[in-house]
């Protein structure tokens, strides 16, 4: 661990990660629109002056919004015709309910008030070899660096060390689920891992408890959560019913 590390940084890297993984599970995505200071739409010609951008998750984990106010980077190579894009910009993630609970459990209530409805963050959004003026990505190639926003940070930052401490248990899961989500293009067995991820984070906030290294082997044999999918339900059926 670096020696100059803080409990503010240290939960950053642990938000990122987190972040990143839950985009591969969701399978979120941006759609960039990209408009230029003449009529011309070549963004690899011309100076990109604003940009709209859509983003999308599936429906039953969570949501993200990326913010159309950011700056803008443009590198042009004008011999291959095409441009690199750096956008810096706001982003809301909507996190599953467990998770958006455990962090606003842990906001701090000293100077704000307000409700803590979504985690707010800074990106740093990539796209290479840009020739068109509309770009499609996947979140998790865009995203370049990843932090919580100033004010997300003011709220977090008095209780940032237990809130970091919750979190770890579940980021074994994150990695585990995504690296399944990142192997399949089919919709149903993606709609399947995300019912099962919800179980596992509605179990782990609850106070159950799940041996991963265990667990892990017989997901490997089935290649879905199923084994730990049928742990839970036999420890506590009463979730099936939320």
């Amino acid at each position: 661990m670096n020696k100059h590390s803080t409990p503010i940084s240290e939960l950053n890297a642990v938000v990122e990660e987190l972040i990143r993984l839950w985009s591969i599970i969701a399978e979120a995505d941006l759609e960039l629109d990209l408009f230029t200071a003449s009529d011309d739409p070549d963004p690899a010609q011309e100076k990109i002056i604003e940009y709209q951008i859509r983003s999308t998750a599936h429906p039953n984990f969570g949501g993200i919004e990326t913010s159309d106010e950011g700056t803008i980077e443009q590198r042009i190579d004008h011999e291959l015709k095409e441009c690199a894009l750096i956008i810096t910009t706001a982003v809301k993630v909507y996190l599953p309910t467990p998770l958006h609970d455990l962090f606003a459990k842990h906001r701090s209530g000293a100077l704000f008030e307000a409700e803590f409805n979504y985690l707010g963050l800074t990106a740093e959004l990539r796209f290479d070899h840009v020739d068109e003026y509309i770009v499609i990505s996947y979140f998790i190639n865009a995203v370049h660096q990843l932090r919580l926003d100033a004010f997300t940070e003011t709220l977090l930052r008095p209780n940032a060390t237990a809130l970091m401490t919750e979190l770890l248990p579940y980021i074994p899961w994150f990695k585990y689920a995504a690296a399944l989500a990142d192997q399949t293009d089919d919709s149903a067995l993606r709609a399947q891992l995300i019912t099962d991820m919800n179980l596992v984070l509605a179990y782990l906030s609850k106070g159950g408890e799940v041996n991963f290294a265990k667990l892990r082997s017989l997901c490997d044999v089935t290649g879905s959560l199923q084994p730990v999918f049928s742990l839970i339900v036999k420890n506590m059926p009463e979730l099936l019913d939320n």
